[in-house]
């Protein structure tokens, strides 16, 4: 009897029996809708040069824009660790737009966390309160989201207006 208290306690621990465990698919960052990195977006814009067409001022034979990058697909990350000084201006600038680009793919990344926010306030009708991770979720609370050394915030069920 003893025994099987021990381990009863050791299930009812924040995190181990499965009630209690936060399922991964529902975080705010599970998804993210554009993952890309500098490196991939310089391997995709690569790739892209070879359909796009080069139509030179003097009337030359027309290309593509490959030669704009001075490095191979596969190769980026290890141009990005070498660059320096030496970097040619229209790399730099196209470097300076993927820091702008930054602020838009994280609004867009973050419409996942407004949708789950969305789905619990105005769908679901839950509203979020905090609470102590000493008692743990009751059983009409989403389980945790962060991790038991904090405050956790939970959702409950709220009165209908």
């Amino acid at each position: 009897m003893e025994s099987q208290d021990i381990v009863q306690n050791l299930i009812d621990t924040l995190g181990q029996s499965q009630r209690r465990r936060f399922p991964p698919a529902l975080a705010q960052n599970y998804i993210e809708i554009d993952e890309r990195d500098d490196a991939r977006l310089l391997a995709h814009l690569k790739r892209l040069a070879a359909h796009v067409r080069f139509y030179p001022e003097d009337g030359g034979a027309p290309g593509d824009w490959q030669d704009f990058f001075p490095f191979e697909a596969d190769e980026v990350r290890e141009w990005i660790d070498a660059l320096g000084a030496d970097t040619r201006p229209q790399l730099a600038l196209l470097l300076a737009f993927f820091e702008v680009y930054r602020q838009p793919q994280a609004l867009l990344n973050g419409l996942t966390a407004r949708h789950l926010d969305f789905f619990y306030r105005d769908v679901l009708r839950l509203e979020l309160s905090a609470s102590s991770t000493a008692g743990g979720p009751a059983s009409d609370q989403l389980p945790p989201q962060s991790s038991p050394s904090t405050k956790i915030a939970t959702w409950r069920f709220c009165k209908s207006n």
